[in-house]
């Protein structure tokens, strides 16, 4: 069996992932980062670097695979970031 998972590096992408392989499942982790973050270091997987808002990419990455879990976060990583002082405030 292989399963293909979203946004395998987060919190409860992760979480997944190590469930997935404790039962003996191929995995593929699909995650913004170029490299696979820490959190998926010494992990018997596959990864691939990419970002699920880009639509044409999805279809290869499902493509072969028996179980698809997306775990990616539906927001855009810089949404919480703090702009800097003054900067989308009306003067």
């Amino acid at each position: 069996m292989r399963a293909l998972v979203l946004g395998g590096a987060g919190r409860i992408g992760n979480a997944f992932v190590r469930a997935v392989l404790d039962r003996d499942v191929r995995v593929k982790v699909v995650g913004r980062r170029a490299d696979r973050a820490e959190n998926l270091e010494g992990l018997e997987l596959d990864y691939v670097s990419g970002d699920v808002n880009h639509w044409n990419e999805i279809d290869a990455w499902v493509e072969g695979q028996d179980l698809v879990i997306d775990a990616a976060a539906p927001y855009a990583h810089w949404l919480f970031q703090r702009a800097p002082p003054n900067e989308g405030h009306l003067r």
